[in-house]
């Protein structure tokens, strides 16, 4: 279950924890910002027409070729892009392709020629170019509209599912209160959870031969004790009936969550863009994501002075995202990214 943090857990709390150990293993850490395998750049993308060393039929062809990277590319990123587009990478090939276009397009110069990258010298400077082009590439492989439309699909799933628990628990209830007049044998697992539990797992269409004798083996024989004692009233576990009202009253709440993107419980950061109620054509996505992705690796680019040197400023991170993203120049762009960037009281209200 998503654990939820008190609202006494602020700023000022946050400030005073104990700063994470530093990235050893930059490509398994940015692992868990790899999007899913149904993330797929959108049609309406315009490929760049800046130059480029490789061709892009050789990009979607999965990177298949080795790049040759233009002199001011830094060398840790050479190296990064080299593991991501390499024949047997597990990278999608959405993340292949923003990859390529981060090290080929010749907009980029300006970008990592910057001053305003305060990171990109020092002695954590090459972990720090491999963090960063690893949230670069990654962050534009989510498909918004599939996964807004997923969304919809779960909160009609769990709207019918509380429902139907609803219906159960009244209907159990009409079974419990018929059973002194009616003269039927009601199966005793059908009250009594303890028995339902031994029923459940001795029905071999619901579990598996290997989930029953591990069943058999550890947990049976600690539940012996609370068998010998089921009858007695100094003894209590919850019926059946009570179970299934719990479990209904949760599914009612979590209908409730869903139907506000504030109360939403995300499952990942990955996904809390989704917060917003706009359409973004995939650029809310790629901005939100990877400011979040920054965030969270924040300690392996601060510096003693407590500089926020994880952010980028709007006008690289514009140039950042077109080229990602395969976007043409557009004027007023940077202005569109401020709009989507995450904000600090994001952070620390947990609503990234």
């Amino acid at each position: 279950m998503r654990r939820v943090l008190p609202a006494c857990w602020n700023a000022a709390a946050r400030k005073n924890s104990p700063r994470p150990p530093p990235v050893a293993d930059v490509d398994s850490f940015l692992r868990q910002y790899r999007p899913s395998s149904l993330g797929r750049p959108p049609e309406s993308r315009i490929p760049s027409p800046a130059g480029s060393t490789f061709s892009m039929r050789g990009a979607y062809e999965g990177c298949a070729m080795s790049p040759e990277f233009h002199s001011w590319v830094p060398a840790p990123v050479r190296q990064a892009c080299e593991n991501v587009c390499r024949p047997d990478s597990p990278w999608p090939e959405s993340d292949r392709l923003a990859a390529h276009r981060l090290v080929s397009d010749a907009r980029m110069q300006a970008f990592y020629g910057s001053r305003a990258l305060k990171w990109a010298s020092g002695h954590r400077s090459t972990t720090s170019w491999k963090l960063w082009f690893g949230a670069a590439h990654a962050a534009g492989g989510i498909d918004e509209a599939r996964t807004r439309e997923a969304v919809t699909r779960q909160r009609s799933n769990v709207a019918k599912f509380a429902a139907t628990m609803r219906q159960a628990v009244e209907l159990l209830g009409d079974i419990e209160a018929e059973q002194e007049s009616a003269p039927i044998d009601i199966p005793l697992h059908f009250v009594d959870t303890l028995h339902l539990v031994d029923r459940t797992v001795a029905n071999r269409e619901v579990v598996s031969d290997d989930d029953r004798a591990r069943y058999d083996l550890y947990a049976r024989p600690r539940l012996e004790e609370i068998f010998r004692f089921n009858d007695s009233a100094a003894n209590y576990i919850p019926s059946v009936a009570q179970i299934l009202n719990a479990l209904a009253c949760d599914a009612d709440d979590l209908a409730s969550a869903l139907e506000s993107r504030k109360t939403i419980p995300w499952s990942s950061h990955a996904s809390s863009w989704l917060i917003s109620q706009k359409e973004s054509d995939g650029i809310g996505v790629y901005v939100r994501t990877f400011d979040r992705a920054m965030w969270d690796m924040r300690w392996d680019f601060e510096s003693l002075s407590q500089e926020q040197r994880w952010r980028l400023p709007d006008s690289l991170l514009a140039l950042q995202t077109k080229v990602a993203l395969g976007i043409s120049d557009l004027d007023g762009f940077a202005d569109r990214i401020r709009k989507w960037r995450m904000k600090p009281e994001d952070f620390e209200r947990g609503l990234a």
